[in-house]
């Protein structure tokens, strides 16, 4: 991305593989490092800083309720944090988050993301190394959604579902103007036949929330078994569109103002209110 005076321009991206990924293990910094050094030695502009797309396994996300929080952030930051790390392998005081708030109907409704320090600071780490900085650390369904909603705003406006696939997991979001709603992430094995659980995921959503008007849905990635359902699931229809078509969709349009939901730095909360 650069700044220009018309505002911050989407100019590429691009991407590298790394080994498989484990959330519960050390993250292969040698591997990434590569990674990035193959990913800067080619055309692109050049850059001081990079977003870090992790995966969705790699943290915890999950929508939250309140009556109300503190008006101090620090203090709300520590309630949102203890919230939503129950359940979770780590520590509440080891982890990062970051959160979006939304008004709701009665209090306040919370999509947090929860993330173990150590792996946040494992991929800042290695981007240091390489010489680079980390502006911020998101997670890849949310960068997608973000990119989804900037590249295509007419189509994404009003309430939609978001589903986001890949070789080791798949997401679905309920998004209802502008916000999440809902958030599900499944991890998964390659080649595994996840349409029956998106399924019900969307049958579950619409039964507990008949006033909202989710008749469609974005399929971001391939999932091979949703090739055939263009009637859709449960009255939902079904779009398929590949991460690539976004970036080449987005390419050179303006990037300020997208929410950063969900974002987690080492250094701190950084999440867009």
């Amino acid at each position: 991305a650069e700044k220009t005076g018309k505002g911050t321009l989407l100019r590429g991206c691009a991407g590298a593989p790394v080994p498989a990924y484990s959330p519960y293990g050390t993250l292969p910094a040698a591997e990434f490092k590569n990674a990035l050094a193959e990913i800067l030695s080619g055309s692109l502009p050049r850059v001081k800083d990079v977003v870090i797309s992790i995966p969705d396994i790699a943290v915890k996300a999950v929508v939250l309720e309140f009556i109300e929080l503190p008006g101090n952030r620090q203090e709300a930051e520590e309630v949102i944090k203890w919230k939503a790390a129950k359940g979770f392998s780590v520590r509440p005081e080891d982890c990062v988050v970051g959160y979006q708030t939304v008004a709701a109907s009665k209090g306040i409704k919370v999509f947090a993301a929860i993330a173990d320090r150590k792996i946040i600071e494992g991929y800042e780490d290695a981007v240091s190394e390489a010489g680079l900085g980390v502006s911020v650390v998101g997670i890849h369904s949310l960068n997608a959604l973000n990119l989804l909603s900037e590249a295509l705003p007419d189509e994404t406006e009003g309430s939609f579902f978001a589903v986001t696939a890949s070789k080791s997991f798949f997401s679905v979001m309920a998004v209802r103007d502008g916000a999440v709603d809902f958030y599900r992430c499944k991890e998964t094995g390659e080649g595994e036949d996840v349409s029956q659980h998106i399924e019900a995921t969307f049958a579950s959503y619409k039964g507990k929330n008949p006033d909202a008007e989710m008749d469609r849905a974005y399929i971001l990635g391939s999932v091979p078994a949703l090739a055939g359902s263009a009637g859709g699931f449960s009255g939902v229809q079904l779009k398929e569109i590949s991460v690539s078509r976004l970036i080449s969709l987005g390419t050179g349009v303006s990037i300020d103002g997208i929410p950063l939901l969900g974002v987690i730095s080492a250094a701190g909360a950084a999440a867009a209110r």
